[in-house]
């Protein structure tokens, strides 16, 4: 949650994010195919105590996979307490204009943090969106992809982040962490998405953590830039992120919140052949 400084009943500065250091819920999972019919999948069912809390109505309790819980029981216990910091957001340099992000804690606060401690230490500078699909199998405009300091889709910092259940819909501009089949294998790498109509679908099963509040319009330039390979998102000069630097944050007014809001879609149409079925995921 947030505290904010209030002087004379008028918000001061930059609130302070407060994170209770708790360990996640039980996550459950189960084997699934995706819509190509032929590859093979984990699909995350729900959390807590409900262990298809993710499924569709018509879904839940006839699968003939029963959902199981992920965890190992030697995991040493996590650190307890609080994490409480200045809210910043984080402004992504690229060579087509910047774009600012307001994370969200209070969804996902191990990975805000995460990427906020990845941008402070200059981990983001210099490098690319290696990936870029402005169309998915249906047609609709999909995600751009960056993070990985060797550019080629397989890096990251070197540990693996567990997953965190978050709410936060994908929608255009939302910030969210690309993984490999593993629930808890993201790290470095993240996606924006591009569309509702694209990545609703990514709802539940990858982890987004915040949104564009600025820069709406470099996202689209960025979703037009030349693809040599349609199917695998490779752009021909894939766009350059200088760096990744943080910013305070607004202040929230109380029951208003933050002045800003976040940028629109209407994404125009680019003239490229969609990607093949089951390609349309988001790799780490």
């Amino acid at each position: 949650f947030y505290a904010q400084l209030l002087v004379n009943g008028a918000p001061a500065g930059s609130p302070l994010v407060v994170q209770p250091l708790i360990e996640r819920p039980v996550m459950y999972t189960r084997p699934d195919t995706r819509p190509d019919g032929t590859t093979t999948y984990t699909r995350i069912t729900g959390w807590g105590d409900d262990p298809e809390s993710l499924l569709p109505e018509d879904e839940r309790g006839v699968s003939t996979t029963t959902p199981t819980p992920t965890g190992d029981p030697d995991t040493p216990p996590q650190p307890s307490g609080v994490r409480l910091y200045v809210e910043q957001d984080v402004i992504l340099e690229t060579e087509l204009g910047d774009i600012r992000f307001s994370l969200r804690p209070d969804e996902a606060p191990n990975t805000a943090w995460n990427f906020l401690d990845l941008a402070r230490h200059g981990f983001y500078r210099d490098t690319v969106l290696h990936r870029i699909v402005p169309l998915d199998r249906n047609g609709n405009p999909f995600v751009l992809q960056g993070g990985d300091p060797s550019a080629t889709g397989d890096g990251g910092p070197g540990y693996w982040l567990p997953l965190e259940p978050s709410r936060l819909a994908h929608d255009f501009g939302v910030l969210s962490m690309a993984r490999a089949d593993d629930p808890d294998s993201a790290g470095s790498q993240y996606f924006i998405a591009l569309s509702r109509a694209g990545t609703a679908r990514l709802d539940g099963q990858y982890c987004a953590f915040g949104y564009a509040v600025l820069g709406g319009d470099v996202i689209k330039r960025l979703a037009q830039v030349e693809i040599a390979d349609p199917a695998r998102g490779r752009p021909v000069q894939p766009p350059a992120i200088r760096t990744a630097r943080l910013v305070a944050a607004p202040s929230r007014a109380p029951g208003i919140g933050r002045p800003d809001r976040r940028v629109e879609a209407d994404l125009p149409e680019p003239d490229i052949t969609p990607a093949k079925p089951g390609r349309d995921r988001v790799p780490r």
